[in-house]
């Protein structure tokens, strides 16, 4: 199975498929729970992200990187 960034992105922030899965993975800051959480409803709408929206979304991805692979 493969996972995309919009995959991962919802599974953070316990949207789509990982709504009943393990809790939500635990964020350093408030300011990155609430980014992660808009992109989550923006890519569950259907929408795309733009250019610095993924970059900054790898970037939290890549902190919490050991908690995803749980």
């Amino acid at each position: 199975m493969s996972l995309y960034i919009e995959d991962l992105i919802e599974c953070v922030a316990g949207y789509g498929q990982w709504i009943f899965s393990n809790p939500p993975v635990k964020l350093k800051t408030p300011f990155e729970e609430k980014f992660i959480n808009s992109v989550a409803g923006q890519v569950s709408m259907g929408n795309g992200l733009t250019e610095k929206q993924a970059q900054l979304a790898c970037r939290i991805l890549a902190s919490v990187e050991p908690d995803l692979v749980r």
